[in-house]
């Protein structure tokens, strides 16, 4: 099935769909590449191709969503490669910055500490401890950021033909010792548009 036509499938026919939906796009650095201080790589600006499967990215097109849709964010949350090393994945965390760029504003950054981890408990009796630990210490453990904010929140509108994407830049030059691989969901609400 080809993928593009997933995204516009109408559940009834002409009716606009109001859907729960996930946007994705994946980063890849290869191990031993130095990655130099300031670089900046773009998540959501390049489409399916030869080169990027539909495992990579859900984006169609090269930095906006298929017309007619439009796309409330609500939160987004990266999650890191099972197969990547856990002292790489420090090092990405600990050295870039987000930047997240709806049309020409920024919308929300922040260094990737934002995105707490959860500890890895070894079963869940101890799992439920250390939550209820960080919470009697005042800690919160995000590990992906709401946008949901008032009394009727929609979170952040990507609106029809809107360029969206996502910069992920370095503070100092660094290498992996592996492979590395990131994928950064956008979790909300998507409106397809009567076709």
């Amino acid at each position: 099935m080809d993928m593009r036509q997933v995204i516009s499938m109408p559940i009834e026919e002409g009716r606009a769909d109001i859907l729960t939906w996930h946007l994705w796009d994946t980063l890849k650095i290869p191990k031993g590449v130095i990655v130099k201080a300031n670089k900046s790589f773009e998540l959501f600006v390049d489409p399916i191709s030869k080169d990027k499967s539909w495992l990579d990215t859900c984006m169609t097109n090269a930095g906006v969503l298929p017309l007619p849709q439009h796309f409330n964010i609500q939160s987004m949350k990266p999650a890191y490669a099972e197969l990547n090393n856990k002292q790489d994945n420090k090092l990405f965390k600990d050295n870039v910055v987000f930047v997240l760029i709806i049309g020409n504003k920024v919308y929300s950054c922040g260094p990737m500490a934002i995105f707490q981890e959860l500890p890895e408990p070894e079963n869940f009796e101890s799992f439920l401890d250390s939550m209820r630990i960080a919470r009697e210490l005042g800690f919160k453990v995000n590990s992906h950021l709401s946008f949901l904010i008032g009394d009727d929140p929609i979170g952040h509108h990507i609106l029809q033909g809107q360029r969206l994407k996502l910069e992920l830049v370095f503070g100092k030059s660094i290498s992996f010792e592996e492979d590395f691989k990131l994928i950064w969901f956008l979790d909300g609400v998507i409106s397809r548009g009567v076709q």
